[in-house]
C-alpha cells in the first residue's frame, strides 16, 4: 500500500515516551525467555493461542542481511548477474554498479525512505535479477543493521528467525495480504482502491460506517472464503485488534461478507464478523485518531491478555505510524511490538501457551539478494512434477509467485535458542501452520480447517512453520545478555541517503562462537549432471527423497536465456532434462 502521508507530520513519535519504555526491553526478552513453555504433550496439542501480526514492506536483507548466521551478505552461494559479476553489483540504467549500502538513520532520511512496489510486470524485467535499481532506484539497495534494529536484532538472538520466507507474490500489499488471509489471491493482481476508506488528511482506516456499499463496488469486492470465516464454521475463536487509524491493513474489511449483509445492507453491528474483524478498540475514535500512540491498541490486546479472554487467533493491525510502511520509523514498529509482548510476558500462564508470528506483507521495492523459486508454466521455463499447479499460479502468462525474502521472527516459548530456519516458507505457511494446530492440536477434521483456495504448487513446495519449533525440548538456555534498544525520532528535513562515493561489498556481523543454531531441515535431494562434449550437451537429473517437496533455479552463464525453474515433489524425480552448451 501506498503511504500518502510521507510529508514528516509528525516530527517525532512520542520520543521522550519510547526511549522510556527501550530501557525495558532488554529485560522484556529475558523474562519472555524465561517463562517456561507449556510442554504436557510435547506437540501442537501444548499450543492454545496463535498472534499474527504483518507489518508494512521491508526485504529480509534491507533488515537481516547484516545479521549474523543466516542467509545474507555472506551468502557463500549468491548467484552471478548475465553479466558474470556477484548479485551485489546492481547496475543502474548506464550500467554503473551500486551495491548494498548502509542507510544512515540519524543524518538522513533514510527511515522516510521507500521505492515502488507494484506488480512485477513481465518476468522477462526479472529473470536475471539485475533490475533492482534500475526498476526501483538506487535508494532499493539501502539496509539497516543492528544499530539501527537493536530490538528486532535482540528478538533473533533469542528466538527464531526465518531467512527463506518469502512473501506470496512480487507485487503490492494488497495481493500478499489477501494470501495471508486467505491463501490466494485469486488472480487479483491490482489495488483495492476503490473499497479503501481513506479521510480528509489522508489516512487510511476501515470505519465501517464509510464503506462505500453501492452495487457496483459491492460487486467488484473479493467474494472468495477467508481463514477467519474457516475458524467461525470451526467453533474456533478469533479476533483483529485495530484502531480507528488501522493504515487501512485489516484486509478483511475489503471482502465482501465483512462489508454488507446478505441482503446487500451495510453489514450489521450484531454479527459475528462484525464484531470480531470490523470493531475498534475501545477508546479509539475518529476525533482522536491524530497522534496515536497504539495504545488503544495495545490496551485492549493487554485486557484480553490479562483476564485470559485472548482468542485461539488474532490478528493486529498497526495504526500508520507503527507500521513500519517507508516513510514510518521502523523502530515505532519495535517498540509496538514490545508493548505487545509485553502484555503476553505479563500472563505467564497464557504466554507459555502462545506462539507469535511477526512478519511483512512485501518487500517493498527493497534489494533481497535470493531469487524466489516460481512454478514453470510450460516446457520453456522449467519443469514440475505436479500435474496441476493451481490456475492463479500463472497471470497472463507470468508466474504469479514466489516474491521477494521477507523477515518472519517466531516468537514463542517452543522457539527459544537463537535458531534460524532455513525452509522454503510463503505467506500461506501460516495458514498451513494455523491448519496442522487446529488438526493435530485440537482434533479438528482436516477437511472442515482446509483453506481448499491453496494452490497445489504451493502446499508442495511451501512449508507450514512447523520445522521452526522445537515442541520435544523446548526449554533451551538464552543468552545471558541482551543488546538495548535505542529509538529515533522520525527525520525531517534531512537529505536522502545515497549510496557512498567509494563502494564495497556489504557484509554481515561476526557471531561470537561461530555459527548461529539451525532448525532441521525435510529436505534430501540431488541433482546429478552428465556432459557430453561430443553433442556439447548437459544433462540434468533431479532426485527428492525427503518428506518436503523440492525447487531448484538453473543458471546457465554460457547462454543468455533462462534461468529454468523444476519443482519435484516429495519422493518423485525428474530425469533426463538436456541443454545444449549455446542454445536450444
Amino acid at each position: 500500500m501506498t503511504n500518502p502521508n510521507n510529508s514528516g507530520r509528525r516530527k517525532f513519535l512520542a520520543v521522550a515516551g519510547i526511549t522510556a519504555a527501550s530501557n525495558l526491553f532488554p529485560n522484556l526478552i529475558r523474562e519472555a525467555l524465561a517463562v517456561p513453555a507449556n510442554n504436557a504433550t510435547g506437540s501442537l496439542a501444548d499450543v492454545a493461542h496463535v498472534v499474527i501480526f504483518m507489518q508494512e514492506n521491508r526485504s529480509f536483507d534491507h533488515y537481516f542481511g547484516n545479521f549474523g548466521g543466516v542467509r545474507g551478505f555472506n551468502d557463500p552461494r549468491a548467484i552471478q548477474l548475465p553479466n558474470g559479476k556477484p548479485v551485489w553489483l546492481q547496475p543502474d540504467a548506464a550500467g554503473n554498479p551500486v551495491l548494498p549500502f548502509h542507510f544512515d538513520t540519524k543524518n538522513t532520511s533514510a527511515l522516510a525512505v521507500g521505492t515502488d512496489h507494484s506488480w512485477k510486470g513481465a518476468q522477462s524485467t526479472w529473470q536475471g535479477w539485475d533490475a533492482w535499481v534500475k526498476k526501483k532506484t538506487a535508494l532499493s539497495m539501502g539496509y539497516f543493521t543492528r544499530t539501527d534494529l537493536p530490538f528486532y536484532y535482540a528478538l533473533a538472538d533469542a528466538f527464531t528467525i526465518c531467512d527463506a520466507y518469502h512473501c506470496s507474490i512480487f507485487g503490492a500489499t494488497d495481493p500478499n495480504r489477501l494470501f495471508s488471509l486467505s491463501g490466494s489471491n485469486m488472480g487479483w493482481i491490482k489495488s483495492m482502491g476503490s473499497l479503501y476508506n481513506i479521510d480528509s488528511a489522508g489516512y487510511y482506516h476501515n470505519d465501517p460506517k464509510y464503506d462505500n456499499i453501492t452495487p457496483s463496488v459491492t460487486a467488484s469486492a473479493p467474494n472468495w472464503t477467508t481463514y477467519a470465516e474457516i475458524l467461525e464454521a470451526n467453533n474456533v475463536s478469533w479476533k483483529v485488534y485495530q484502531e480507528w487509524d488501522n493504515y487501512g491493513d485489516n484486509y478483511l474489511a475489503y471482502f465482501k461478507n465483512f462489508r454488507v449483509n446478505a441482503d446487500g445492507s451495510r453489514l450489521s453491528t450484531n454479527s459475528p464478523l462484525y464484531q470480531k474483524a470490523r470493531a475498534i478498540a475501545p477508546g479509539s475514535t475518529e476525533s482522536n485518531t491524530r497522534g496515536t500512540r497504539a495504545n488503544w491498541l495495545v490496551n485492549a490486546f493487554a485486557d484480553d491478555v490479562k483476564n485470559n479472554r485472548l482468542p485461539q487467533v488474532s490478528w493486529i493491525c498497526a495504526p500508520n505510524d507503527y507500521t513500519e510502511h517507508p516513510s514510518n520509523s521502523p523502530n515505532a514498529g519495535e517498540n509496538l511490538t514490545a508493548r505487545l509482548l509485553a502484555a503476553l510476558v505479563a500472563n505467564p500462564e497464557v504466554w507459555s501457551k502462545t506462539v507469535f508470528l511477526l512478519t511483512y506483507d512485501e518487500n517493498d521495492g527493497f534489494f533481497d539478494h535470493m531469487p524466489p523459486v516460481m512454478a514453470a508454466l510450460d516446457g520453456n521455463m522449467g519443469k514440475n512434477t505436479l500435474s496441476d499447479i493451481g490456475q492463479y499460479e500463472n497471470y497472463n502468462g507470468i508466474p504469479v509467485g514466489l516474491g521477494p525474502r521477507v523477515p518472519m521472527l517466531v516468537i514463542s516459548p517452543w522457539s527459544k535458542g537463537g535458531r534460524v530456519c532455513s525452509q522454503l516458507f510463503d505467506h500461506t505457511s501460516k495458514i498451513r501452520f494455523l491448519e496442522e494446530w487446529l488438526v493435530q492440536g485440537l482434533g479438528k477434521n482436516r477437511d472442515s480447517v482446509s483453506a481448499k483456495i491453496i494452490s497445489p504448487w504451493r502446499r508442495a513446495v511451501c512449508g507450514d512453520l512447523r520445522s521452526a519449533f522445537d515442541f520435544n525440548q523446548p526449554n533451551v538456555s538464552w543468552p545471558s545478555t541482551v543488546p538495548g534498544n535505542t529509538s529515533y525520532s522520525v527525520p525531517t528535513g534531512k537529505p536522502y541517503p545515497q549510496p557512498p562515493a567509494f563502494q564495497g561489498f556489504p557484509v554481515q556481523e561476526l557471531l561470537t562462537g561461530g555459527m548461529r543454531p539451525a532448525c532441521a531441515l525435510p529436505y534430501e535431494f540431488a541433482v546429478h549432471a552428465g556432459v557430453n562434449n561430443t553433442a556439447r550437451q548437459v544433462t540434468l537429473n533431479f532426485f527428492n527423497s525427503g518428506n518436503a517437496g523440492a525447487t531448484f533455479i538453473v543458471y546457465s552463464l554460457a547462454r543468455n536465456d533462462g534461468p529454468w525453474y523444476y519443482t519435484v515433489e516429495a519422493g518423485k524425480k525428474i530425469e533426463g532434462e538436456i541443454w545444449n552448451w549455446s542454445g536450444d
